[in-house]
C-alpha cells in the first residue's frame, strides 16, 4: 500500500491547474481534463513524472509492505485506537509526522516563524475521515501529556490546525491528481501483481523535488514500512519478506538493506 503527497506553498496553490493542463498537453492527453496515472503507458508515465520533478513541490511517499500483517494482532493498539481504518491512519500519521517536520523547517528559514499547513485528503469510499482526524487528535493529547507511544518522530504541532484537514474529489482536484501520480509511481515501482512487471523510472524520474532531511530522502521523502529494514531480506517473496527486485527503487533513494543474517 502506498500514500502519496504533494506539498506546495500556498504562492503557488493557483497555478496547480495549469501545472496538470501543461502535463496533460506534453503526454498529448487530450480527451480528458484530469490526470489518472493508471489509465497512461509506461512511456507517458515516465514523461508525466519527468515533468513532475520539475515542479515547485516537494513530494513524499510511504510504502507499506503489508504482506508482513497477515495473522498479526495488536490487542494493546486495538483496545486504545477505536477505529475500523487504524492501518490507513497509521500510515496518515507517518506522513503528517515528515510533512509537519518539513513545513516547520520552511517556514521558519523563511517568515522566522512556524506557519499552518493545510491538508487536503482524496475522498475514498469506505473511509472516515472524521476518524482520522479523531485520531490525530488522540495523538495531540498524548504529545502534550508525553505520554505518545512511538516516539521515533512525532508530528510539529505548532503547523498544524484541525481547521485545516479537507476532503476533495480526486477528479476535481489537480494537487490530488499530483499526489495520485507520486503514490502510483512508487506502487508501480515495487509491486508486479496488480500492475504488471515493476517499472521504477517514473519514481526516479521525481528525485530531484523528492523531499530530503540532512540531504536525505531515505526515511523521509520515502518511507518504507516495516523497519529495520534488514529483516525484509530474501531472496524470494515469503512471509512478508520483499524480494530483491522490490527493494531496487528504495535502493536507489538510498535505503541501506544490510546483509541477510
Amino acid at each position: 500500500m502506498t500514500l502519496g503527497c504533494a506539498l506546495v506553498q500556498k504562492s503557488n496553490d493557483k497555478d496547480i491547474p495549469n501545472y496538470v493542463g501543461e502535463i496533460l498537453k506534453q503526454i498529448n492527453v487530450r480527451n480528458r481534463p484530469d490526470l489518472h496515472f493508471r489509465n497512461l503507458s509506461k512511456s507517458r508515465q515516465e514523461e508525466t513524472c519527468a515533468k513532475m520533478g520539475k515542479l515547485p513541490f516537494k513530494y513524499f511517499a510511504i510504502c507499506s509492505n503489508k504482506r508482513n500483517m497477515r495473522n498479526y494482532d495488536n490487542p494493546k493498539a486495538a483496545s486504545k485506537m477505536h477505529s475500523q481504518q487504524w492501518f490507513y491512519n497509521f500510515l496518515v500519521r507517518l506522513l503528517i509526522e515528515r510533512v509537519t517536520a518539513a513545513v516547520a523547517l520552511h517556514s521558519k528559514q523563511t517568515f522566522g516563524e512556524h506557519r499552518c499547513v493545510k491538508f487536503i485528503f482524496s475522498r475514498r469510499g469506505g473511509h472516515s475521515y472524521s476518524q482520522t482526524k479523531a485520531y490525530h487528535e488522540i495523538l495531540r493529547l498524548q504529545s502534550r501529556a508525553q505520554t505518545t507511544v512511538l516516539r521515533y518522530r512525532v508530528t510539529v504541532w505548532s503547523v498544524m490546525h484541525r481547521s485545516l484537514i479537507d476532503v476533495a474529489e480526486h477528479d476535481l482536484s489537480a494537487g490530488l491528481q499530483i499526489a495520485d501520480c507520486v503514490a502510483s509511481a512508487f506502487y508501480t515501482a515495487c509491486d508486479d501483481l496488480d500492475t504488471g512487471p515493476r517499472y521504477l523510472l517514473p519514481a526516479q524520474r521525481l528525485k530531484p523535488r523528492m523531499a530530503v532531511e540532512a540531504g536525505k530522502v531515505a526515511d523521509f521523502g520515502l518511507v518504507l514500512q516495516p523497519n529495520p529494514y534488514s529483516k525484509q531480506l530474501s531472496t524470494t517473496v515469503r512471509d512478508g519478506i520483499i524480494d530483491e527486485s522490490q527493494r531496487e527503487i528504495f535502493s536507489y533513494y538510498g535505503f541501506d538493506f544490510g546483509k541477510k543474517k
